[in-house]
C-alpha cells in the first residue's frame, strides 16, 4: 500500500532537463547534442512532452521538436536542408 501511494505521488513531478555533451568516436566521428530550449517530462507521460534537442555529427546538423506539450509519441525532426520529418519516439531518450 505504500508503494501505491508513493507512486502517485510522483506522478505530478515535472522534470525540466538542459545541457550539453559531446563524445568522439575511436574513428574521430564526433556527436554533439545540446538542448536548444529546455525539455519538459512530466512523470504522468511516458514521453518527453516539449523542447528542443539540436543533434550533429560531424558535419549533419538536424533539430528534434518534441512538440507543444502533449502526451504522444511524436516529434519533428528538422534537417539543416529544412527538409522536416515526422518521427515517433521510443519510450524516453536518454532517460530511464
Amino acid at each position: 500500500m505504500v508503494r501505491r501511494l508513493w507512486f502517485r505521488f510522483l506522478r505530478d513531478n515535472v522534470f525540466l532537463i538542459s545541457g550539453q555533451g559531446t563524445y568522439t568516436g575511436k574513428i574521430r566521428n564526433v556527436c554533439a547534442k545540446e538542448i536548444v530550449t529546455i525539455l519538459r517530462r512530466e512523470a504522468s507521460c511516458r514521453f518527453i512532452l516539449s523542447g528542443v534537442l539540436a543533434i550533429s555529427k560531424n558535419d549533419a546538423t538536424a533539430s528534434l521538436d518534441f512538440g507543444d506539450g502533449s502526451c504522444d509519441s511524436k516529434g519533428l525532426l528538422t534537417y539543416s536542408n529544412g527538409d522536416m520529418r515526422e518521427i515517433f519516439l521510443r519510450r524516453l531518450i536518454g532517460i530511464k
